[in-house]
Formats: C-alpha cells, structure tokens, sequence
C-alpha cells in the first residue's frame, strides 16, 4: 500500500529490476531510447542522485549523476545480484542483466572504486529475447525467454524457462523452513546463499523477538570468523526482529569497522 517507500533516486527510465547485493548496494540497467538510439546504461544507484532523464542526461552531463557506462543499443530487461558461494568465481558474486534487444543475458561483476565502483559488462548467456533472471535456494538459475513472440498476440506456443547450474554442482532440495529448528536456521541465514540468508530471515521475523534469538543475532554479527554477507544478515534481522529496541545492540556494532 505504499508504506514507508520513500524515493531513492531520481532520472532513470524503464527500470525493470533493481539488482540489491548482501551490502544493501543497488545495481541497475535502463534505457533512454528517446535521446540519439536506444541506450542502456547501467548504473550504481546512490541515494538521493540524479541521473538526468529526461532533461538533462542528453546536454548537461556535469549536472547529474554519471552512470558506470552506456553501453549503446539494447533493450534492458529484468535482472538480478546472485550472491552464492556454492558457484564457482566470478559467477557467486555479480550482477546478471538481461536484454532483450541483444538476445543476451550479461555478467557484470564491478569492482570497487571509493564509494562507487568502476563498469564492468562480459556476455554470461547467449538467448532468444531474455526477459528475465532469478535463482531459488537450492542454487539453481532460471532464465525466461520470449522467443517468437512479437507485439500482438502470438498464440501459445511463445518463449521458454531454461535452468542453469554449474558443472558438477548437485543442488539439494531447500526445506521447509517453518518446520526447521532454532540452530538450523541460524545456519541458513549466515549460509552461502543470499535466497536461504533471505528465507531464513523471513522466517524470524515470522517467529517474532525473544531474548534468546537477540542474544544469538548479536554473536553472530560480531562474529569475526563468519562470512561478512552472514553477519550483515544477522545485523538486519536484529533491526527489523527488534525495531527501535534493536537501537542499543546497534550502536555496539558500529564499533566493528567492517560492519
């Protein structure tokens, strides 16, 4: 219904996805195609910027926000950040977007530069008119593809799903997490995948607060020898489990530099 969605930044066009890293980072792919061509920019989102569609992006490019990159002609679809250290590198941790005007699906894994990050774009998946990407949380992925299909209807017989793991990799069935035990799903929010850290949350937040549950969250999140991306998790459990009482256990975290 609206409540408490607040505005983060202004002049993109077309969004279709906002690609959101375990870092609360933003990624995302648009599309200005009413300047000189259709062209796709992908950008780091930072509160509170102006990317400049539809006024400004054309003639007064020192006046807004620059993009990471224009990548030219394309179609910007939907996308996603897959964070899952089950895949191999450079595929665990990036960005995929698709574009259906390319007949791609590409592979952007960004490295830092100060608080933004420098472009980086690599074709992951040749295919007929990608339109979408998503993976569930047993680690496997799923790309949706409108092949044949045009702008009227085109009968039934339009577009395919294909699914993709990498070689060797068997997934396993995620479990019903309703059903799981206190220690179990405190293994599954600081576990590899960013989908079972979001499950796992979900399911907290579900269960409500208790002592015991902020107790455990807190050694979690100052637990050095867990993988950031988990003890961020726990962090942003603690805050949405507690609200306002979280303020206290918060202020202690801030202490750790790397949180």
């Amino acid at each position: 219904d609206g409540t408490d969605m607040e505005i983060s930044c202004w002049g993109l066009r077309n969004i279709l996805d906002a690609c959101i890293d375990p870092y609360l980072n933003i990624f995302t792919r648009d599309n200005t195609n009413d300047g000189g061509g259709w062209n796709v920019r992908f950008s780091h989102i930072m509160q509170s910027a102006e990317y400049g569609y539809p006024s400004w992006y054309k003639n007064f490019h020192s006046e807004i926000f620059p993009t990471l990159k224009d990548y030219g002609g394309g179609s910007g679809c939907g996308g996603m950040f897959y964070h899952d250290t089950r895949w191999p590198k450079p595929y665990s941790h990036a960005v995929y977007t698709c574009d259906w005007g390319r007949s791609a699906v590409f592979l952007h894994t960004p490295p830092a530069n100060g608080p933004t990050f420098d472009a980086h774009q690599e074709t992951f998946l040749t295919i007929s008119r990608p339109t979408d990407i998503d993976v569930d949380a047993s680690g496997r992925m799923y790309v949706a593809s409108w092949h044949g299909g045009k702008f009227a209807y085109s009968g039934p017989n339009v577009g395919y799903v294909v699914q993709l793991v990498p070689k060797g990799f068997e997934p396993k069935p995620f479990p019903d997490v309703t059903k799981l035990s206190e220690g179990d799903l405190f293994e599954l929010l600081i576990g590899p995948s960013q989908q079972q850290n979001l499950h796992a949350q979900f399911e907290f937040l579900r269960r409500g607060p208790s002592a015991q549950r902020t107790a455990k969250l807190m050694e979690l999140a100052q637990d050095k020898g867990i993988p950031l991306a988990g003890r961020v998790a726990a962090i942003f459990t603690l805050k949405q489990l507690n609200g306002n009482r979280s303020q206290d256990d918060l202020l202690k975290l801030a202490a750790h530099n790397e949180v």
